[in-house]
């Protein structure tokens, strides 16, 4: 009887640390998913995944803003971008990024690419 509540026990905890993702493995995971697979959707749940875990990580709004961008949801690209610059200021692609989006075709707003192109270069110089 004690072998087998041992056993469950041992079973229970092995399947707890298998199970328990970190934000750390989240990103992980959403990186392969774009970089290796192209699988943009997947990349993206993890992402969020990992942000609920570690909401103020400026790399992981970064990943998931550019794997927005690359799967066409510029909106949401921006708004990852710009919650990037809101927790590092001095986060210099998110402005780069920023300015990029704003010059596609569907966007069109240029005055506010300059904007965070000078950012970016005033970043830089400092």
């Amino acid at each position: 009887m004690k072998q087998k509540i041992f056993i469950t026990i041992i079973c229970v905890f092995v399947n707890i640390n298998l199970f328990s993702q970190t934000a750390e493995s989240y990103f992980s995971q959403g990186k392969v998913y774009v970089l290796q697979e192209e699988n943009y959707n997947k990349a993206i749940e993890c992402f969020l995944h990992a942000l609920e875990l570690s909401p103020n990580s400026t790399e992981i709004y970064w990943a998931l803003g550019s794997t927005y961008f690359l799967n066409g949801n510029y909106d949401k690209a921006i708004e990852s971008y710009l919650q990037t610059i809101k927790l590092n200021p001095n986060y210099i692609d998110a402005y780069l990024a920023l300015g990029d989006i704003y010059c596609l075709n569907n966007q069109k707003d240029y005055d506010k690419a300059i904007e965070c192109y000078l950012k970016a270069n005033n970043k830089i110089e400092t």
